[in-house]
């Protein structure tokens, strides 16, 4: 059931995926098809996976909209886009020549979960908020 083609996804993104103050994975995959959500390391190791009436998840704030908590049985993780992750300088001109390329990725981190949250809440899921 969880082992469906990316082609028979509902729904797919790469994502950091995070429990607590750790990183599990920088490049994982968070996938919906066939009622069940699973969420694997880029490697494909499996994460947590179940059925998508028993997903609970919310917008994180703390993170601008731009990445979602999701409880899966019981165990909270929190995912946002690859493309928030950033390794650049600290250097004042530096950070000033990012901020444009920051607000977009945001922004696209924004579109993203909210993209996951209609696709859980269309699936059955639990979504604070709707």
């Amino acid at each position: 059931m969880g082992d469906a083609s990316p082609s028979a996804a509902d729904f797919e993104a790469v994502v950091v995926v995070g429990k607590g103050l750790r990183k599990l994975d920088r490049a994982g995959v968070l996938t919906i098809a066939d009622g069940t959500l699973t969420l694997r390391k880029g490697k494909g190791d499996l994460i947590a996976q179940a059925p998508v009436a028993e997903v609970a998840a919310e917008a994180m704030g703390m993170a601008a909209g731009a990445a979602a908590r999701i409880t899966i049985a019981g165990e909270r993780y929190a995912v946002e886009p690859v493309q928030l992750r950033r390794f650049a300088g600290a250097g004042l001109a530096e950070a000033g020549a990012n901020l444009a390329r920051d607000i977009a990725r945001i922004k696209q981190g924004r579109e993203m979960t909210q993209a996951l949250l209609g696709a859980l809440d269309a699936a059955g899921g639990q979504v604070a908020g709707s």
